[in-house]
């Protein structure tokens, strides 16, 4: 890395995600595109047609023969082992997808590793870099004291779901997947809760072979009396992804257009519109991103802020196996 001069970006995974990520790096200044690595070649051949940039399909070879300053990953949630151990022997700093990982034995070991090389290990929770959610985070000191939040991502899943609905490719279903970014938004508004109550199901797509959960919902409490739920389905309509904390002095709604915040009665006290999609979020994201690379600053969605996400989550599908309320502060390192 030379002062002054574009940060280098490497991106495995070109489709999905790894399209916005790819998308952000070109839009941000200070940062550059040094490669693309996917194993499709046709998607492969696309990018490297409309970006120039070289292409592999090995991500271990793209890293030994291009320099780079930072990596940025978009792979199935399986795979995400393999990029962190290289990451971590190459001393790249690293932004992947969320989740953290399928499970919270998996999510420490990868914290672990990241620490132990040295390396920045940041998590793609990028709710936490859109200005309306952000917004919220800053309203909710307004609302005197908070008795009830309610999270709902809800969409219906257009394609088979492939690895997404094995639990030993993907972790989870709905819940670990899309609902990691409203199991975020819970823990930074209100911090971990102290149990959790679950249910799921897999029944919202019978003629599909999956046995994960295509529809879930958690019921949480904290001892300061405040409770809530959240729901995350990817198996109807209509289409909702919307977060709501209820206070003594009012009420606070976001999505990703915008921010209402309400007294008491349900008038408006103020209303901000937001950007309407993820693209500013995921800009902020990546510019956050090689800020810390440059200052050495830890990230605000470090790989180790996540792991009461990873708790949250553990909790939520042994509550639903163990039919009983569970405490996600068990599952997290002392």
């Amino acid at each position: 890395m030379v002062e002054n001069e574009p940060l280098r970006f490497g991106i495995i995974g070109t489709g999905g995600m790894g399209a916005g990520h790819l998308a952000a790096v070109q839009a941000t200044h200070g940062m550059t595109l040094a490669a693309v690595c996917d194993t499709d070649s046709e998607a492969l051949h696309q990018v490297t047609s409309d970006t120039g940039a070289p292409g592999f399909h090995d991500f271990e070879e793209m890293i030994a023969q291009v320099p780079m300053d930072g990596l940025i990953a978009a792979l199935p949630h399986h795979l995400h082992r393999d990029i962190v151990a290289a990451a971590c022997k190459a001393r790249i700093p690293l932004l992947k997808e969320k989740p953290l990982a399928r499970n919270m034995t998996e999510a420490l070991e990868f914290v672990e590793m990241a620490e132990d090389a040295g390396i920045l290990f940041m998590l793609a929770t990028q709710r936490r870099y859109n200005p309306a959610y952000a917004r919220m985070k800053q309203i909710s000191e307004q609302l005197g004291h908070i008795f009830l939040a309610r999270g709902q991502y809800c969409f219906r899943w257009s394609r088979d779901f492939v690895w997404r609905g094995q639990w030993e490719t993907a972790g989870g279903g709905a819940l670990h997947d899309m609902g990691y970014h409203t199991v975020d938004m819970l823990n930074w508004y209100l911090g971990l809760p102290d149990w959790v109550d679950a249910e799921w199901r897999s029944s919202g797509f019978p003629a599909m072979d999956y046995d994960t959960d295509d529809t879930a919902v958690t019921m949480f409490g904290y001892d300061s009396g405040a409770i809530g739920y959240l729901l995350t389905t990817w198996a109807t309509t209509p289409a909702e992804e919307t977060f709501y904390l209820h206070g003594t002095d009012g009420v606070a709604r976001a999505d990703q257009t915008g921010i209402v915040h309400m007294d008491t009665t349900g008038s408006v006290v103020s209303q901000e519109p937001g950007e309407g999609s993820s693209g500013i979020a995921l800009r902020n994201q990546v510019a956050h991103f090689a800020q810390c690379i440059r200052t050495g600053a830890a990230p605000l969605t470090s790989a180790r802020a996540n792991l009461p996400n990873m708790a949250f989550i553990e909790a939520a599908y042994r509550s639903a196996a163990e039919e009983t309320r569970v405490s996600p502060r068990d599952f997290l390192p002392e």
